[in-house]
């Protein structure tokens, strides 16, 4: 029965490819609208990463002010508990 299973594997491989077809057609706006939050949330992360940097790098400019305005501490003036 050759001719048999000759039948099977065209219709199944008839059978997989319009399905693929169908699949990837409605996977399709699910993939993009993933992809598409997918980006936005990185651009946000990337956004707030930004801006802590930013209020890390004025804290240290603060505390180098501060350190260069007030004067240094003596080793003998520190006491001990």
């Amino acid at each position: 029965m050759p001719g048999r299973r000759i039948k099977l594997i065209l219709f199944s491989y008839l059978l997989g490819s319009i399905t693929g077809v169908v699949a990837a057609k409605a996977v399709k706006p699910v993939l993009r609208s993933t992809l598409k939050t997918t980006i936005g949330i990185g651009l946000d992360l990337k956004k707030r990463a930004a801006e802590a940097a930013e209020e890390l790098q004025d804290i240290v400019a603060e505390a180098a002010m501060e350190a260069q305005t007030r004067p240094a501490a003596s080793p003998t003036s520190i006491k001990r508990a």
